[in-house]
């Protein structure tokens, strides 16, 4: 999808300067809007180059640990923040991890800073997706959710 857009974007501004080019000015000014047509039309092309740099800053950023090609995990499909916790340790506590969900892995990870405050994230553990159970809402909170492999969880065998 995004390779048929970025190579059509040419033809499409092209043609939104030729025969629509007022029609989104007005609206633009009717709706008072920061930004124009373009600059909206622009984006897609834009987020394919953001996930390509995303994806070569994780690979300098990560730390030895991980036990695979990055490559070889599919394409990067959502990173994000969480609180996590273990049941396997002895201190229930949550833990910070940047969680990266590619297609065939969710790997965990710790961001840390470096002297120059640039993100580095070291590699904690990884859960294949085909393998991968979520159960909703745990303990009764609509925030919490539990991840686990293998069958059905008990207490012990979630994160």
């Amino acid at each position: 999808m995004y390779v048929n857009y970025c190579k059509n974007k040419p033809d499409s501004t092209q043609l939104i300067l030729e025969h629509a080019g007022p029609y989104f000015d007005e609206i633009q000014q009717r709706h008072r809007l920061a930004n124009s047509i373009s600059s909206y039309l622009i984006k897609p092309v834009q987020r394919i180059t953001k996930y390509q740099l995303l994806l070569k800053e994780l690979l300098t950023c990560c730390e030895e640990g991980f036990d695979g090609n990055i490559d070889s995990q599919g394409e990067l499909i959502l990173q994000e923040s969480f609180q996590v916790w273990d049941p396997k340790t002895l201190i229930r506590k949550g833990r910070e991890r940047h969680l990266f969900l590619f297609e065939m892995s969710l790997v965990f990870s710790k961001e840390v800073k470096d002297s120059n405050g640039h993100s580095k994230y070291l590699y904690k553990s990884k859960m294949f997706t085909s393998e991968l159970g979520v159960t909703e809402h745990v303990e009764g909170d609509a925030c919490k959710f539990a991840l686990w492999v293998g069958r059905t969880p008990t207490s012990d065998n979630k994160i």
